[in-house]
This record gives structure tokens, C-alpha cells and sequence, in this order.
């Protein structure tokens, strides 16, 4: 099997599962005083805050109280989602492409192709040129040492806060969950149930945006540095081929050492 059918056959295997997650899940804290539903993408979608919500849950516990019901949300959601993958069959088609690639780990014809730099990482050819050396091995420095603060600086995947109230409602969410809700006990005690479910959802609203955006602007930034890379590989075997087709060069540069 060739790497790159391999590669296809897993994608496709992954698809399927991504496929079957449910469409909608709901979840409420123990006490019943929130209740949420979760979209397709695992995050909140809406919140309802029962009007008898001061019974069940206090103003200092709010925050841990839509937490709670959106950890007890996602809980069930993946329950379901295994469910219907076990239905579906799907761990048995993924035993079978793990057998294969276990007896076939490299690939048939997946010798390298000297001198040749994969696709996804190829930039283009200079028109003045490969970079002199120096200069390549300066920017090969660079833009690895910008990976690594990039790295340092980002110990998670994005995140997105939404704020409502002036601020005394924080929801803070990343590409799969909900990370923290923040209320001001002063703020919420004084609160109806219609108006916290407003301002759950003017949060919410805020946070999704937010991660959006934040998302976006690291995939930019991958994309900028992934470019960056691959310019420098492209630059370097340019810069090799051209030295082995000058064997004149090689000469000089030979009798200038001796």
C-alpha cells in the first residue's frame, strides 16, 4: 500500500467518525439550576437558567453551576458518539488499517526522491537565485527560533472570551469546550433567571467570535511559517544542485584551500 493511500484511507476513516458525532446533546448541573445545549462542534449553542434557580444553586456557585452542566453536556455527547460508532462498526475497520499499516509500515515505492522536497513544504524558486549560504543558514535560525517562542507562548490550542454585564459574566472557550465560567456573586444574586440566560448568551455570543478569531490567527501564523520553511528548503537544494552542476567552482574553491 503506498504512503500516500495510507494517508487517504485514514483521513477518510477519521471523516467517518467525525460524521457520526451527534448533532445536539443538552446537559444540566446537578441541581438542575442550568441547563445547556451543545452544537454540532461540541461547544454551547444556548443556555436556560431555571427560574427557581436561587432554590437550587447559590449566587457564589453559579459560575461552577454552567460548568458543570456543560461538562455533564459533553460527557453525555461523547457517550452517544461512542455508541454510534460501536453500532456502526468502526473500531473494527480501524483495527483492520492498523493491521495493514503494521505489515506494511513504510509504504510500497515510498523510496525518497533525492534532491526533491515534498509539496506541502516546497516554496518557489527564486528568480535571482538560491540565497548565499550564510544568509540561509541566518534565516534557518530565525524562523526556527520563532517556532519555539511560538511554542513556548502557546501551551495550548486557541481560546476565546466573551464578556457580558460590564464583565461580571466571563465565558472563557476553546475549539472543544467550554474552559471556565466566571460570575460575580454580587452581580448574579441580584439577577432574574431571564436575565442571566441573557446575558449567558451575549457571553457566549463574544466567545465564539473570539475563538474565531484567535483560531484564525494561528492558522495564519502556521501558514506563515510553514511557508518560511519551505522557502529555505527550496532555496538550500537549489543551492546544492546548482554547486554540484559548477564543478569548476568546486575546483577553484578546492585550489584556493590547498
Amino acid at each position: 500500500m503506498l504512503l500516500q493511500e495510507q494517508a487517504s484511507r485514514l483521513q477518510r476513516v477519521i471523516a467517518e467518525a467525525q460524521s457520526s458525532a451527534p448533532g445536539r446533546a443538552g446537559g444540566t448541573d446537578s441541581r438542575g439550576a442550568v441547563h445547556v445545549r451543545l452544537g454540532p462542534d461540541g461547544l454551547p449553542r444556548s443556555f436556560r437558567v431555571r427560574s427557581d434557580w436561587k432554590r437550587r444553586v447559590s449566587a457564589d456557585a453559579f459560575g461552577a453551576a454552567v460548568f458543570e452542566a456543560c461538562m455533564t453536556a459533553a460527557r453525555e455527547r461523547m457517550e452517544a458518539w461512542a455508541a454510534r460508532l460501536e453500532q456502526e462498526g468502526w473500531q473494527s475497520r480501524v483495527d483492520r488499517l492498523r493491521d495493514e499499516l503494521d505489515q506494511n509500515p513504510a509504504g510500497e515505492a515510498a523510496t525518497p526522491v533525492s534532491g526533491r522536497v515534498p509539496a506541502a513544504f516546497a516554496g518557489k524558486p527564486r528568480k535571482d537565485g538560491p540565497r548565499p549560504l550564510h544568509v540561509l543558514a541566518e534565516d534557518a535560525l530565525s524562523a526556527f527560533d520563532a517556532a519555539q517562542q511560538r511554542a513556548a507562548s502557546v501551551p495550548g490550542s486557541p481560546q476565546g472570551s466573551g464578556h457580558a454585564a460590564d464583565g461580571r459574566l466571563v465565558l472563557t472557550l476553546s475549539a472543544s469546550s467550554l474552559v471556565s465560567c466566571e460570575a460575580d456573586p454580587g452581580w448574579v444574586s441580584g439577577q432574574t433567571a431571564a436575565g442571566l440566560t441573557r446575558a449567558l448568551g451575549e457571553a457566549l455570543t463574544a466567545a465564539r467570535a473570539s475563538l474565531a478569531g484567535a483560531a484564525a490567527a494561528a492558522d495564519a501564523d502556521a501558514a506563515r511559517q510553514s511557508a518560511a520553511l519551505g522557502q529555505i528548503f527550496t532555496d538550500a537544494l537549489e543551492l546544492i544542485s546548482s554547486e554540484t552542476r559548477s564543478p569548476s567552482r568546486n575546483g577553484a574553491r578546492h585550489a584556493r584551500v590547498r
